[in-house]
């Protein structure tokens, strides 16, 4: 049997959301630190805690009723632009499916901001005596995970 629900909302593309993720792959750039040991510096590797939280603004590519109670495809579907929050400040990029209303399944690319490797440095070449720093930088990870839309 049908049921008829109507909805006098306004029609709109844009939402807020917050999402907590997990990073699982490097899509350039690496975060370094130095290491000292019997007089020898070099970089090591310092890879970052894999939790990714972000805020994005979420853009709906067809206009949807934000009231409805169950949400329809045209909300389903978002391309989302925001700002990493931790573990370390930077820029997320995605898209991303919702499952019920508020809660989506995102997935994208972060770039973070971060201390890496200087230009033609490599990781775990002993430097005597020199004095080694890393530079500040941005390192590419990518994620998966949830985010809770405001609406």
């Amino acid at each position: 049997m049908a049921s008829t629900q109507y909805s006098f909302g306004k029609l709109t593309r844009w939402s807020f959301s917050l999402g907590v993720s997990g990073m699982f792959a490097s899509a350039f750039g690496a975060r370094a630190k130095v290491t000292s040991s019997n007089n020898m510096n070099m970089f090591v590797p310092d890879p970052p805690s894999p939790a990714l939280t972000f805020v994005t603004a979420d853009f709906h590519p067809k206009l949807y009723d934000e009231t409805t109670f169950s949400p329809t495809r045209a909300e389903r579907w978002r391309v989302m632009i925001g700002a990493a929050i931790t573990p370390n400040a930077g820029i997320v990029l995605g898209g991303g499916y919702e499952l019920i209303r508020g809660l989506s399944f995102e997935g994208g690319g972060a770039l973070l901001l971060g201390n890496v490797l200087p230009p033609g440095a490599k990781f775990s070449d002993p430097a005597t005596g020199k004095a080694l720093h890393t530079r500040i930088g941005f390192f590419g990870k990518l994620f998966v995970g949830l985010g809770y839309s405001f609406q």
